[in-house]
């Protein structure tokens, strides 16, 4: 039987300690990735709350919607119509990243909600005035799962 020299000792519990390292890494690798999930969904209902919060602590845009589906606005309260809509769909497009990202499930994107703040011809008007604010992926997106065109 061959022996072993004190320089193949040295040498093979050093690859033992990479391989564990390698392992540890993975480890470590997969909890910072289900944080990062984690983060993202914590993001996306802090978002969707905010969204609501946007209209109860501003009554007037409730009165300003529902003006809209039924009268003609003037323009300074087109204007502020479309500037909301479209910081709404920014929100929703940062939404739809992490769900393309992989950080958050499709399941979790409010996808009805949404066909419900498009439902209206007002919407539908603002949102094709507005497409080429947002990446061609995510206005595809829109179009095929909330306006269904």
């Amino acid at each position: 039987m061959k022996k072993i020299d004190l320089g193949q000792s040295i040498t093979i519990l050093a690859n033992i300690g990479v391989i564990a390292g390698i392992v540890f890494l993975a480890v470590e690798l997969q909890q910072n990735n289900e944080l990062l999930r984690s983060q993202a969904r914590y993001g996306l209902h802090l978002a969707r709350s905010g969204e609501v919060d946007d209209l109860w602590r501003n009554p007037d845009m409730l009165e300003l919607f529902e003006k809209a589906r039924n009268s003609s606005l003037t323009n300074v309260e087109s204007s502020r119509l479309q500037n909301f809509s479209i910081s709404r769909w920014i929100r929703w497009e940062w939404y739809y990243e992490q769900y393309r990202d992989g950080l958050i499930e499709q399941s979790n994107l409010p996808t009805v909600a949404w066909q419900r703040n498009m439902a209206g011809s007002w919407a539908i008007n603002r949102w094709d005035q507005n497409t080429e604010l947002f990446s061609p992926e995510f206005v595809q997106f829109m179009e095929e799962n909330v306006i269904n065109r």
